[in-house]
Formats: structure tokens, C-alpha cells, sequence
């Protein structure tokens, strides 16, 4: 019986199948198209924040702003005399710069003089509170409406500055990046200096000290010695085929026409050469760039490193090699990076270089999270301030005001004598005057000739005043039934019907001990309540 014609198809059939398969197998074995395309990826990934590309999320706030207007607002309400110590002796409508010998004894002033200083800079000039006044829209606010908020307005300034001063402990200025420092690090890592033009023109920066312009010099050695130094030494060294490669070398990391400028052995990497893998980034979009995004990015890299028995790579590798020629491989070569070396991938400088700046980067945005939480925080105390002038000015009848007692003298004669240093006492003029040196603290602070002056009258009317002023300060707590409250006689408060009140329930603290008060205290307690339920709802 005659073979079949079809087993003699079948073996054919088989041979050819095995050609393919071995000839398959050997391509295999070469470098091929995209074989790096996943590592060219990576690296350009680094690549693309440098220049300029990298931005940081905005860091502008109102901080200074805010702060700077409520000193201000601050210094406009306080006494003459405190605004007087910020006056040159000899310029009187210039601020002075910290005078230490008058001020020595107060060790946290140096600090805060100079905001104070611009605060009082413009109430220093002529009419200066009307342009503050207008500035803050305070216009037509009275002197005892000045006077009811003053204390309020003072200790919502201070905790701002308190708020100012752990801001600069917390979140100093060298915590904060700018973008342009920014690009001059990841410039630093990818092309080892802020390049004139992008690509670079020469490849000086690009590798050690010591490579001559060999691939297997430039592109191979321990992680810490290694002479591709840079992202872009290393982009290099994966894509640019050898001058004498064959077949697909040069489409390692671009499978359609791939880089037609090769590599010389023995030369460095000529303008064209580097451009043409510099090119293969994305060179134009910018990017919002954290410390996440860029840890992220430097993990997608090292993830693509091969550990080796004798070394590690980065790229294809042909029996170890990385001479960029088809059968030699395309790629990175770390001598102590194998499963057996001691090296480290943060030994790779362009490794750690881009790392630091990550924790640089986190830093920064640790700072500017505290610092856009303390202007929140006064931009709330500045609205606070605003709320109790509004309500001030518009919440309280414009009626006459009784004339002014003067304080008792003996209470003058006791705080002045209770005053040890120059500084205190001189802010306490009028009623009070400094006898001694300036720099001598003791006794010598005595009553003023005006406030003696003003003793010597007071004393000649006997204790009688001082006991009306007691009286007409008890007339509201005698009281015991709503009626006999109601029917006290004597000067209002500003903006009350009546002397006294009888009240059983406070708004904010809620029921109380039923009683006769004074209506001054009605309205002391709501200034007190506008701050604290305000400041609640923010805080």
C-alpha cells in the first residue's frame, strides 16, 4: 500500500513549526522592540516634573493680612500713652524701632515690636485714627464705645498673636517650598543642574565624574559609583542602542521608528543622541505635585529592578549584560544590588535625591496645613472684632452720658505707687509720674500734680461721693420685688430704659438667682456672650 500523502504534509508541517518556535526562541533572546518601554515609563515619569513642570498646591492666605489688621484695630483703641512709646523722640509721627534700654525687662517684646510697630504707623501720622477709623469702617464711634470694647478687642488680638507666634514656631518659613525652589531640586536629580535648554546639549551633568563615554563605564557599577547619576543618565542608558546594534535595538523603548542616534562606544552621548530619549517624555504638561504623588513615582522605578544572582538591573539584560547591543542587552547594571550584595537602592543617588525631596515636600505641606489653619482661625477672630463693632455701634442707643466722675484719688495714689519701673509708670499718665532714673526700678512712681490737684478738691467734700457711689451701686441689689427694681432712680446706662433690671435667666449661662442688677450689667454680659457664642460656632 502506497504512504499517504498527507504524513510527508504532517512532517513538513512539523519542521516548520520547530524553525519557527527555535527562531522565535533566539529573538527572545535578543533586545527587542518595547522591551524597556514599561522602564522608559517610569523614568520619564521622574523626567516630567523637572523644569518647571512640578507646581505645588497653592500656599496664599490672608495670615499676615488678618493679623496685621487686628494689632492695628487693637492699637487704635488703646490709651495715647501706649501709643507714644512707639513714637521717635525725634519724629514723633514715625515709628521707632525697639528701644532696649527702656524695655529690657520685657523679654518677649523684642519678638513683637515690629508688627506692633506697623500697627501704630499710621495712627502715628496726623488724624491718623480717622484713616484707621475709615480703613475698618469705625467712623462715629464714640469714646464710650471705644471704651466698652477695648477690653474684648485686646484679648482677641493677643490670641491671634499667640496663634502667629506657634505658626512660626510650628511651620517656620524654611519649611516652605516655593516652585521655583522646587524645580531647582528635581532639576538638580534629573539632569544634575538647572539645564539652559531642555533637552540638554552636552552630557556633562548627566554622568559622574570618571565616565569616559563608554556604555559599560557610564552605565554600569556599584548603585552608589554608578556614573548614570541622574533620571536622564539612566533614560540614556536604557534607550539609546549601541552605534554597532542590529535589529531592534534601537526600538527598546519606541517600537515604530525607534531612535535612529546611537551611541558611539567610547564617546560621550552627543546633543542629538540625548535629545532624541529626552524626547520621549512628556516635556510640556505641568503637574500638582505632593509628597505622595512623588513617592509613588519613585516606587513605580525601583519596582522595575531586577534582583540577579551578581547584580541588579534596571532594563533588559542579556546574560548579565548591558553593552547596548542586540545580544548584549540595554539597561542599568548595579554590581551590589544582587540577591547576595549589600547594597542598598537608596544608594542610588538620583534614588535618594528624589526621596529627600519628598520628605522636603511633606514637611512643606505639613506647614502650609498649619498655617491655612491658623488663618482660618483668625480670619474668624478678625470677623469676631467686626461682629462686637457692628453691634457696638448700631446695637446701643445714642443717649447723653453722665459726666465722668474722677477716679478716686486715693485709688490713683495706690497704683501709682504700686508701679516699680519707669516704663509702667509713664504709660499710666496722666494720673501718674516717674521721679527716679529711667533705669533704677523702686518707689518712684508718685501722683501727678493734676491728679494731687484733683485729690485736694475730692478731699474737700469729705467721703460723701464715694458713699453715693457705693449707694447708687447698691441701689439695684436692695431692691427685692420687680416692682421696687423697676421704680430705682438715678443715671442709665447707655441704651437702657431703666436703672435696674430684674432678672432671673441669662442667655448663654440660663437660669439664675432672681434678683434686682444694674443694667450696665446687661450690657457688659452681652459683649461677653456676641464673643463666646460666636467663637463657639467657629470653633
Amino acid at each position: 500500500m502506497p504512504p499517504l500523502p498527507q504524513r510527508r504534509s504532517s512532517h513538513l508541517q512539523v519542521a516548520i513549526f520547530i524553525a519557527i518556535v527555535l527562531t522565535t526562541h533566539t529573538a527572545r533572546g535578543n533586545v527587542a522592540q518595547d522591551d524597556n518601554v514599561r522602564e522608559r515609563g517610569a523614568l520619564c515619569g521622574l523626567i516630567e516634573l523637572a523644569n518647571g513642570r512640578a507646581k505645588l498646591e497653592s500656599t496664599t492666605s490672608q495670615l499676615d493680612t488678618d493679623l496685621a489688621d487686628l494689632l492695628e484695630l487693637n492699637m487704635s483703641l488703646a490709651d495715647s500713652s501706649w501709643l507714644d512709646i512707639f513714637r521717635q523722640p525725634d519724629a514723633r509721627e514715625k515709628p521707632r524701632d525697639f528701644p532696649q534700654a527702656d524695655f529690657k525687662q520685657h523679654e518677649d517684646w523684642p519678638g513683637k515690636w515690629p508688627k506692633w510697630k506697623r500697627a501704630a504707623e499710621l495712627l502715628l501720622k496726623p488724624n491718623g485714627d480717622e484713616a484707621v477709623f475709615r480703613k475698618h469702617s469705625m467712623q462715629g464711634i464714640t469714646a464710650n464705645q471705644r471704651l466698652a470694647i477695648k477690653g474684648a478687642v485686646a484679648r482677641v488680638a493677643a490670641e491671634a498673636e499667640a496663634i502667629a507666634s506657634l505658626v512660626q514656631a510650628e511651620a517656620p518659613e524654611s519649611d516652605i517650598l516655593t516652585d521655583e525652589k522646587l524645580k531647582e531640586l528635581i532639576n538638580q536629580q534629573v539632569y544634575g543642574e538647572s539645564p539652559a535648554t531642555e533637552p540638554p546639549a552636552a552630557s556633562t551633568k548627566l554622568f559622574g565624574t570618571g565616565a569616559n563615554g563608554g556604555r559599560t563605564t557610564s552605565c554600569s557599577g556599584t548603585a552608589a559609583d554608578n556614573k548614570a547619576v541622574t533620571v536622564a543618565g539612566a533614560l540614556i542608558c536604557l534607550c539609546v542602542a549601541d552605534n554597532t546594534a542590529a535589529g531592534n535595538t534601537d526600538k527598546a523603548c519606541e517600537y515604530q521608528t525607534g531612535l535612529t542616534n546611537k551611541w558611539t562606544d567610547g564617546n560621550a552621548p552627543n546633543t542629538i543622541t540625548i535629545a532624541g530619549a529626552i524626547k520621549l517624555c512628556d516635556l510640556k504638561s505641568e503637574t500638582t505635585l505632593t509628597s505622595e504623588l512623588l513617592k509613588a513615582r519613585i516606587a513605580a522605578v525601583t519596582a522595575l529592578l531586577a534582583r540577579r544572582t551578581n547584580a541588579g538591573t534596571l532594563g533588559k539584560t542579556i546574560n548579565g549584560g548591558c553593552d547596548g547591543k542586540q545580544t548584549g542587552g540595554m539597561c542599568l547594571k548595579y554590581t551590589d544590588l544582587g540577591t547576595s550584595g549589600t547594597g542598598k537602592v537608596t544608594d542610588i543617588p538620583w534614588i535618594s535625591g528624589l526621596s529627600a525631596i519628598g520628605s522636603q515636600l511633606k514637611k512643606h505641606e505639613q506647614a502650609v496645613q498649619i498655617r491655612k489653619e491658623a488663618a482660618r482661625q483668625l480670619k474668624a477672630k478678625k470677623q469676631l472684632v467686626r461682629t462686637l463693632l457692628y453691634t457696638e455701634r448700631h446695637g446701643t442707643a445714642q443717649a447723653p452720658q453722665p459726666a465722668q466722675s474722677v477716679a478716686k484719688p486715693t485709688t490713683v495714689t495706690e497704683n501709682c505707687t504700686a508701679i516699680q519701673n519707669a516704663a509702667a509708670c509713664k504709660q499710666a499718665k496722666p494720673n501718674c509720674e516717674w521721679k527716679g532714673s529711667d533705669d533704677k526700678a523702686g518707689p518712684h512712681c508718685k501722683l501727678s500734680a493734676a491728679a494731687a490737684e484733683q485729690q485736694a478738691t475730692k478731699a474737700g467734700t469729705g467721703d460723701a461721693g464715694d458713699k453715693k457711689d457705693e449707694g447708687e451701686k447698691d441701689k439695684c441689689s436692695a431692691a427685692k420685688t420687680p416692682e421696687d427694681c423697676a421704680k430705682v432712680q438715678g443715671p442709665k446706662p447707655e441704651g437702657k430704659k431703666a436703672v435696674c433690671g430684674w432678672i432671673d435667666y441669662i442667655e448663654g449661662t440660663g437660669p439664675v438667682t432672681p434678683g434686682c442688677r444694674s443694667s450696665s450689667f446687661l450690657v457688659e454680659k452681652k459683649l461677653a456672650l456676641i464673643s463666646a457664642a460666636f467663637l463657639a460656632l467657629l470653633f
